[in-house]
C-alpha cells in the first residue's frame, strides 16, 4: 500500500540580513510602497552581507548586485531588491556573489553591500517582495512587525496556499 505524504507548500521568507523592520509604504519610490510590483517587507539593513530569503532558483541576478529574483519549486517568486534607485551606481557598492541559474536556500550568500555607497541612493532599505505575477493561488501572511529588529534566521512573512474557498471565490470574481 502507497502512502501518500501531504507536500508541505507553504514558504517562509527569512530576512535577507540583520536590520530593522520599516514600513514598505514610507520608501520613497510608489511601485514598492503601492504594492505595484507585490506584497512584501521593507528593511534597513546594518550587515554587510545579504542572504537568500527562500530556498528557490535564482531567475534573475542583475550585473548591478542591486536585485535579484528567486522563484522557489511551488512557483511563488520574491524580489529582492537593495536600496531605491541602485540601479544608478552602476555596480558600485555592491559585490554580486551567485549568478543567474544557481540554486540558492535561506542564508546563501547573495551580495556583500558598501552601506556607506549607498548613501548616495534615494534610500537604503532593503525589500523583500513576492511578487504579484507569481502568486496565484497563494497569500501572504506576514511575521514581522514595523519597528522589530531581525537577524537572517527570522521569518518576515509566510506564503501560503489560499484554501479552496478562496480559490473558488478569487476564479468566480475573475481575478
Amino acid at each position: 500500500m502507497k502512502i501518500m505524504k501531504k507536500k508541505e507548500k507553504d514558504i517562509l521568507v527569512y530576512s535577507p540580513a540583520d536590520g530593522k523592520i520599516v514600513d514598505i509604504k514610507k520608501v520613497p519610490d510608489e511601485t514598492f510602497s503601492q504594492e505595484m510590483i507585490g506584497k512584501g517587507i521593507a528593511i534597513k539593513i546594518n550587515s554587510p552581507y545579504i542572504y537568500s530569503p527562500i530556498k528557490g532558483k535564482v531567475e534573475a541576478a542583475f550585473r548591478t548586485g542591486h536585485a535579484y529574483g528567486i522563484k522557489t519549486k511551488y512557483g511563488p517568486s520574491i524580489l529582492l531588491h537593495i536600496g531605491v534607485d541602485t540601479v544608478a551606481l552602476n555596480g558600485e557598492g555592491f559585490l554580486r556573489l551567485i549568478m543567474q541559474g544557481e540554486k540558492v536556500k535561506p542564508k546563501s550568500k547573495l551580495a556583500r553591500v558598501n552601506w556607506e555607497i549607498l548613501k548616495k541612493a534615494k534610500s537604503s532599505e532593503t525589500l523583500v517582495i513576492a511578487t504579484n505575477d507569481s502568486m496565484e493561488g497563494y497569500e501572504i501572511e506576514m511575521v514581522a512587525k514595523i519597528g522589530q529588529k531581525v537577524t537572517k534566521d527570522d521569518v518576515l512573512f509566510k506564503i501560503i496556499e489560499k484554501k479552496e474557498k478562496d480559490k473558488k471565490e478569487e476564479k468566480k470574481d475573475g481575478n
